[in-house]
């Protein structure tokens, strides 16, 4: 068991880290879209987006507050506008095609 300590030991370890770092994003990924179309049963596609973001910013808030400055912020606001045209389009995409065919062509 002291040997998992070794240099190429702890590489090792890093290396699956990422592998099952990579799955958990792809299962996340791959998963989104059927749990976007449900929603999209019960809501609209912009109250989807409004819901998913006011999430995320309730989650990641807490994170970036300490470095907050309002130069940065307006410096990335125009990319954030980009983003939301990006997930309005395929939001929208995902509304009016099957799940699977969405995942597909993602």
């Amino acid at each position: 068991m002291a040997q998992i300590w070794r240099t190429s030991d702890v590489g090792q370890r890093h290396r699956m880290n990422a592998i099952f770092g990579l799955l958990a994003v792809a299962a996340f990924w791959g998963t989104s879209y059927g749990i976007a179309k449900e929603a999209m049963l019960y809501t609209s596609v912009l109250l989807f987006l409004v819901i998913r973001f006011c999430l995320t910013l309730t989650l990641m808030l807490p994170l970036i507050i300490k470095q907050w400055r309002w130069q940065t912020y307006w410096q990335l606001a125009p990319t954030g506008v980009i983003l939301s045209i990006i997930y309005l389009a395929e939001t929208y995409g995902v509304y009016y095609t099957t799940a699977s065919n969405a995942a597909f062509f993602d």
